[in-house]
């Protein structure tokens, strides 16, 4: 009975091995999940002849055979998963199994006794020893690779080790067996149970890995269907620019021809003074219906950038000011305004971000605006901070949004939008955050601009942040985060949790850290001396940091904030 219920499990175990081949070869999620199915079929088929054709020269000797093969194609598999691959070993072990076949094929391993199986001397004095070397070298590949993973793929080499010692120790068995019969049991071999342990516990790992490959695809397409629909937006906006043009002709031809006669209208003496204030509100309203098709007309060139110049933005930034707001020229603050930093673009353009820049913030109720330019090796940054009446979060997310505004009796939604299209024209970034978020009942919005740096006109330098470690484990709004860090060109390195640190990364004092609060609480608790920084979002959905010592930044998660204050600006 007890074989007929083992015969059973090989069956199934062999069907797993057939079905993890299949997904691979059909849906290319995980390479791992291929190889997997090999081994468990070939353990599969080793168990097979022990419960099928036991004590059997023949069969013994094509089962040893195969197991000669097996140890290659684990170890094999082993350093896919741990990313550790040694062609010269796999064909070193290749080539023992090769020369141990054919002496198993000569009749110089097995010899057949009173119905059972025996072995000759040289198969203990070479295939045994082997044996018990290569399961030492499988169980070593697992163990010297566990510390030097993440948490997530530690987990799932922890469970290879346990299974892999459950079947050394089977095997072990089988051979102590050879020298003391009295050990056997009243079944074929132990190795059974090893290979079904090891069936068992691979395959509820791979399940579990399975699911989580599952969840992130799923995410992934929920990612590219919002991807889409940008997409189709965007496309919406592009037929609108090729059209625009033919449009702005056309209404400001009959716009000019309406304001004609509305001025003549106006200073017709005939005219009574009843009637006058309509004329005037007809002709206020022709020169709205002029301005937004100015806008359109600018929205729809916004990224057509046919040439680069170097330029002072400094210079650019403060002629805007003088030039559009001479009666607001002290409601500005300039911060290393004194310096020359360039950028390469289009001043025309770029004076119109500045203007819509500005004349957004004084819409918005401000009363004062701080311009800082952090000139950095990697890239340009100007932060534009007011204290207007700042926004909540439906209004952040749709800022950039062509046509969306909140100024309903005067905006046309459109000032922003021209202002993102031109920036990202010039290969930079625009982002903005909300000082209405933060716990210290402030307002306001701060824009970050970021243009690339260059060495050369047409050479751009990317910058890798090796000392800056992000642990995305229960951060809210990791996107907005992880994009933060991109819009600056900053790279940091990004783990799970605080057990995937490297111990040189944590006895470095360099090192800054940055997580939720729960997570650098616990920090603080273990590594005093490490400069951290927790996100948090607030009841608003903003994000803002707070630094684990005093003298640290406290305030609105920004590019500002990731530059200025992880020593990455230049001096």
């Amino acid at each position: 009975m007890i074989i007929l219920v083992l015969q059973g499990i090989c069956i199934v175990l062999l069907v797993f091995g057939v079905l993890f081949s299949l997904l691979e070869l059909r849906t290319r999620l995980d390479r791992s999940f291929l190889y997997f199915g090999i081994v468990i079929m070939l353990l599969a088929a080793f168990s097979a002849i022990d419960l099928w054709r036991p004590h059997q020269v023949w069969w013994s000797s094509l089962q040893h055979i195969l197991y000669f093969f097996i140890v290659p194609c684990i170890v094999w598999y082993l350093m896919i998963l741990t990313k550790s691959k040694n062609i010269l070993i796999i064909k070193g072990l290749l080539f023992i199994g090769l020369v141990f076949s054919f002496l198993v094929f000569g009749g110089f391993m097995f010899v057949q006794e009173d119905g059972f199986v025996g072995t000759k001397a040289l198969y203990q004095v070479t295939v045994a020893p082997y044996i018990i070397l290569s399961i030492l070298y499988i169980n070593y590949l697992i163990v010297h690779k566990l510390r030097h993973l993440s948490a997530s793929e530690r987990k799932s080499l922890f469970f290879h080790l346990i299974g892999f010692l459950l079947l050394s120790i089977c095997g072990i068995m089988d051979l102590l067996i050879l020298f003391r019969t009295d050990l056997a049991l009243n079944l074929p071999s132990y190795t059974i149970f090893g290979v079904i342990g090891l069936s068992a516990i691979l395959s509820y790992s791979f399940a579990d890995r399975l699911i989580l490959i599952i969840n992130e695809r799923e995410k992934s397409f929920a990612k590219l269907q919002m991807a889409y629909k940008e997409l189709e937006e965007a496309r919406s906006l592009s037929e609108l620019g090729k059209s625009s043009a033919i449009i702005n002709h056309e209404v400001r031809n009959y716009a000019t021809v309406i304001l004609g006669f509305a001025e003549l209208l106006k200073y017709n003496t005939a005219l009574n003074d009843g009637l006058r204030p309509i004329v005037e509100k007809i002709i206020m309203s022709i020169n709205r219906l002029t301005e937004f098709s100015n806008e359109m007309l600018d929205f729809s060139k916004a990224k057509i950038l046919k040439e680069k110049k170097p330029l002072n933005i400094c210079e650019l930034i403060c002629h805007c000011v003088h030039d559009y707001f001479p009666n607001r020229i002290d409601s500005f603050a300039f911060i290393n305004m004194d310096q020359d930093t360039t950028v390469y673009g289009d001043r025309k353009k770029l004076e119109q971000v500045f203007l819509n820049m500005f004349r957004n913030s004084f819409e918005a109720q401000a009363t004062r605006v701080v311009v800082k330019i952090i000139d950095a090796p990697f890239v340009k940054l100007i932060a534009i901070e007011d204290d207007g009446v700042g926004c909540n979060f439906e209004n952040l997310k749709n800022i950039f949004n062509a046509f969306y505004t909140s100024q309903k009796k005067t905006g046309t939604g459109l000032g922003l939008s021209i202002a993102r299209s031109i920036i990202e024209g010039h290969g930079g970034h625009i982002n903005v955050a909300s000082k209405n978020f933060l716990p210290h009942n402030e307002h306001g919005l701060i824009f970050s601009i970021t243009f690339p740096a260059y060495q050369e006109a047409e050479q751009e330098i990317d910058f890798k942040d090796s000392s800056t470690v992000l642990i995305k484990k229960n951060i809210d709004y990791l996107e907005a985060v992880v994009k933060t860090f991109r819009n600056v060109r900053i790279m940091p390195d990004i783990i799970q949790d605080i057990s995937d640190f490297r111990p040189e990364q944590l006895s470095s004092s360099n090192v800054t850290i940055i997580g939720n609060p729960d997570t650098i609480r616990e920090i603080n608790e273990r590594y005093s001396d490490c400069c951290c920084f927790s996100v948090a979002s607030s009841e608003g959905n903003g994000l803002y940091v707070e630094g684990n010592r005093d003298g640290l930044y406290n305030g609105v998660f920004c590019e500002e904030f990731v530059v200025s204050h992880m020593g990455l600006a230049n001096s």
